[in-house]
């Protein structure tokens, strides 16, 4: 008996890079259209792979990936912006969009105009973190709750195990006192920056 049989409707998929590969993507997502089913969620939308090259040379939004997004059953997006510096995305989030190139607001108001909701989450609290950076991210994420952004989210940035950070944090002895790395999550600072923790995390909830 098929899933389809047993009266399910909506699909999600657990796979943290699905746009990766736009043709099998594309493939899903029509397949998920011809059978009838919706597709409730994805996990790990990357803002590059809602956006090609021309062909000229610029960036510009992925209308086909959308669209068929859009037709499959997505309802609602959430967008990894990251921060509002360009220097704190390129050091410290692999420069995984370009504010230069991208245009998100415009990205945010395709999405909506094709039934989509979008929030938009920004961190902040990196070692080397300006307050004139944090409040690069804060004006960013105003321009984009301006274009459309259902809601935004500010979290602290946290080293988790396994990841970059959390090596560079443990070699440059950058946890602050008293943090155990069980209870480390994102609301509260735990590492050293630039700004003091409770300044940090007054802006964090404040922003938010």
């Amino acid at each position: 008996m098929s899933i389809k049989e047993l009266g399910a409707e909506d699909v999600y998929i657990e796979d943290d890079s699905l746009l990766a590969r736009k043709k099998r993507a594309l493939a899903i997502f029509r397949m998920m259209i011809k059978f009838g089913f919706k597709l409730g969620d994805v996990n790990g939308i990357n803002l590059s792979h809602l956006h090609k090259n021309d062909g000229n040379g610029r960036i510009v939004i992925d209308d086909e990936m959308l669209e068929a997004m859009a037709e499959a059953g997505f309802k609602r997006l959430s967008f990894p912006i990251e921060s509002g510096s360009q220097r704190v995305i390129d050091k410290w989030a692999s420069g995984k969009i370009s504010h230069e190139k991208y245009d998100i607001s415009a990205l945010i108001r395709k999405a909506n105009a094709l039934g989509i909701t979008v929030s938009s989450c920004y961190l902040i609290g990196y070692p080397d973190e300006t307050y004139e950076e944090i409040l690069m991210t804060v004006l960013v994420a105003k321009r984009h709750m301006d274009a459309g952004s259902e809601y935004v989210n500010f979290t602290i940035v946290t080293p988790f195990p396994g990841t970059a950070l959390y090596d560079h944090v443990i070699q440059n002895d950058l946890l602050l006192p008293g943090i155990e790395i069980a209870d480390l999550d994102w609301l509260r600072p735990s590492i050293k920056t630039l700004i003091t923790p409770d300044y940090l995390e007054f802006v964090s909830r404040k922003a938010w």
